[in-house]
């Protein structure tokens, strides 16, 4: 059967790449940028979040899918969507956000490449221990319908390029490590932290994310990508 496309099948010249100060095209990724820039921005106060989803809400299609394959996260529909992401935002206060690139494939899709970090007060977004600060680089690729409505939001982390890979890293990892393992991307991000920590320190949190893993450290190693992190730490 015919593979799907990706953003790599696109011609080049159906791309394009902004920075973050960058992009003034009156296109459905600009908009979905001017979100993102609005999150970011500090002059909104407490109302920042109101203003975002107000925002955001306009650009949503009624059957919108936000979806996180390696974590198995599926939320469907407007208001199911809106309500996961004002739940998010009001559980870290402190939450810094900056946006790194934008890419657009063609006219129906897009990418948005940004840095979050901060504390999350209570247990809402996986990957983000409570009570512990941390920072993700995250991509999230967006699907539009023929309104240019937002129809799939995708989302996959990673570690932001040229930062250590800290032991708050783990604890998000180790919270989620079955269930990452037993995707491709999960998979490939649980190897790169692991590969990512080569020292004394380090090792202990390799010793703790196995800890965390102990009881299924079996039915790992007889799937297509856990194998490969089991692999990972115990060599």
């Amino acid at each position: 059967s015919p593979r799907s496309r990706s953003s790599d099948d696109e011609p080049e010249s159906s791309r394009r790449r902004w920075t973050a100060g960058s992009v003034q095209v009156a296109s459905p990724m600009a908009r979905i940028a001017q979100n993102f820039s609005l999150l970011a921005s500090k002059s909104f106060g407490d109302d920042r979040s109101y203003q975002v989803m107000s925002s955001i809400e306009q650009n949503m299609a009624s059957d919108v899918e936000l979806c996180w394959p390696d974590m198995g996260v599926r939320v469907k529909g407007q208001q199911s969507v809106q309500a996961f992401s004002q739940c998010f935002l009001s559980s870290m206060s402190d939450l810094e956000m900056s946006i790194e690139a934008v890419t657009e494939d063609g006219p129906s899709c897009g990418m948005i490449e940004y840095t979050v970090s901060g504390t999350q007060s209570r247990p809402v977004m996986p990957m983000f221990p409570v009570g512990k600060w941390v920072q993700w680089r995250i991509y999230s690729r967006y699907e539009f319908d023929q309104a240019m409505q937002v129809r799939v939001h995708q989302v996959r982390f990673g570690f932001v390029p040229n930062a250590p890979v800290t032991s708050t890293h783990f604890l998000g990892l180790a919270g989620c490590a079955r269930m990452l393992a037993s995707t491709s991307g999960g998979s490939r991000l649980l190897q790169e932290a692991i590969e990512m920590s080569p020292d004394i320190t380090d090792v202990r949190n390799k010793e703790f994310l196995l800890s965390q893993m102990q009881s299924h450290v079996w039915e790992m190693s007889l799937s297509l990508h856990g194998n490969h992190v089991v692999q990972k730490l115990i060599m």
